[in-house]
């Protein structure tokens, strides 16, 4: 029968062994987010040129031989899009699997005091006997919910959202006549501070007991995009700050493939490219 002691040691040991989880997982949490980074860099890239490829043809201003040169580098990206794509998702098992040793672990040491027979006692000893190691200072859990925080940028006594985590990012569109997308559409990530990314249309706007939109709009004729047209079919937003169209019929601005995390307009492009440019140099 274990004793009070016993459990202790194995509590101790347990909370030793996790001493580098905090570290290892700060590590696979930095390689997935960089991977995630020039993943994002590089659908950007191919988002412009997309744009530019439409406005060309649109104009006439193409070559044949130049349009294959194009889309054999095309290629190349898309190609590089899907190395970093697979990168992340092992950087991923591996933490999934680093997590769940760590969770099999405590499962194993827990049943070997629930089959003592004698689990209350083996609490309330554990309780006084390990008093001073998990609270007299920065205990284990503590230190790794720090790195945690750290790591994935999660203010202190605010946990992170599990969804946000789990959810691959998906940039919201409008259907302008009304009907509702059939793209996944997640709630804007906090870093956006607020902003709304998803324009609602008459029947989003419309609750559960069909009652009316609060603003009582029901008919749009505001002027968007480049094309100066109402609102219409599949449009997206630009999330550059103070943009003043920011919303655009997908056809118009080319939108293709899956929605990138961030979009920005033409004329809104370079701007952003150039601030995110002088951030990487400082």
């Amino acid at each position: 029968m274990m004793q009070v002691e016993e459990a202790a040691v194995v509590a101790q040991e347990y909370i030793s062994s996790l001493e580098n989880l905090p570290q290892e997982v700060s590590f696979l949490l930095a390689e997935i987010r960089d991977r995630e980074n020039r993943l994002q860099e590089l659908q950007r890239e191919l988002q412009r040129k997309t744009q530019n490829y439409v406005r060309s043809t649109l104009t006439g201003a193409t070559a044949p031989g130049k349009d294959a040169e194009k889309a054999a580098r095309n290629v190349d990206e898309w190609l590089q899009i899907e190395t970093l794509a697979d990168e992340k998702v092992q950087f991923a098992n591996r933490l999934v699997e680093l997590l769940s040793k760590a969770c099999s672990r405590l499962d194993v040491d827990l049943n070997r005091i629930i089959g003592s027979g004698q689990m209350d006692q083996v609490l309330g000893g554990v309780s006084d006997v390990t008093n001073s190691l998990l609270f007299g200072g920065r205990s284990g859990f503590d230190k790794m919910q720090d790195n945690l925080r750290a790591a994935i940028g999660t203010p202190d006594g605010s946990p992170p959202n599990m969804s946000q985590m789990m959810e691959p990012p998906h940039k919201r569109r409008r259907l302008g006549n009304g009907m509702p997308s059939n793209r996944p559409s997640p709630a804007p990530a906090p870093s956006l501070a607020g902003r709304q990314r998803t324009r609602p249309n008459r029947s989003q706007a419309m609750d559960e007991d069909g009652d009316e939109p609060m603003d009582g709009d029901n008919d749009d004729d505001t002027i968007y995009c480049t094309c100066r047209k109402p609102s219409y079919d599949e449009m997206i937003a630009c999330d550059a700050p103070g943009c003043p169209i920011e919303w655009f019929h997908v056809t118009c601005v080319g939108m293709v493939g899956q929605n990138p995390e961030h979009w920005y307009c033409p004329d809104c492009a370079p701007k952003m490219e150039g601030e995110m440019k002088r951030k990487r140099r400082k």
